[in-house]
């Protein structure tokens, strides 16, 4: 099966919610099939750590306010609540995205067994990053800058003012490098 955003807002939130937990149980398992694991430490990344909580804190405030956004940007004022379910799974995505492309890198060359990866992977229905079409991918990341420039002027929580900056750079980085490639193709 080929690739596929998640169907349903409500079903991609609850998953999300629990990403930080679900993170550490599948590197648990992970941890404990590896040749000689009663020798050999857990394995700690706080930086997929930290990523995980940070989408699990985006998913949050997307599931506290999906219902009134409209009220919080006056792109979507008078904008069939629909199509801001739409926005909003594609915006969530492209924070997925964002999360794999540092996993695998932009195309899905970097071969790595990450547990993290797996998971965020398993919400598209897919087994392989370089699955999803670019075109998809920079639709989803282009979503996700919109929604982060808005919570960031809407809310003044620590877990978007501690991030925001390294969230944007990750975005802009990953927006000229499809734009550069996509220009470098039609010419």
């Amino acid at each position: 099966m080929g690739f596929t955003l998640p169907k349903h807002l409500k079903d991609l939130l609850k998953q999300l919610n629990n990403l930080a937990e679900d993170y550490k149980k599948r590197r648990q398992s992970k941890d404990s099939e590896r040749y000689f694991s009663m020798f050999r430490s857990a394995t700690k990344n706080p930086d997929r750590e930290q990523d995980a909580e940070f989408i699990e804190n985006l998913a949050s405030w997307v599931e506290a306010n999906k219902s009134n956004y409209y009220k919080l940007d006056y792109d979507y004022y008078n904008v069939d609540y629909q199509q801001i379910v739409t926005y909003l799974k594609k915006a969530l995505s492209g924070m997925l995205m964002i999360e794999l492309i540092k996993i695998y890198g932009p195309h899905g060359e970097n071969k790595t067994d990450s547990a993290l990866g797996e998971i965020l992977l398993e919400q598209f229905s897919i087994k392989k990053f370089s699955e999803i079409p670019q075109e998809q991918i920079i639709q989803c990341i282009e979503s996700l800058e919109h929604l982060i420039d808005i919570i960031n002027k809407t809310t003044s929580d620590d877990w978007i003012n501690e991030n925001y900056r390294d969230v944007r750079l990750a975005i802009d980085t990953a927006l000229k490098g499809y734009e550069v490639e996509t220009k470098a193709t039609l010419s």
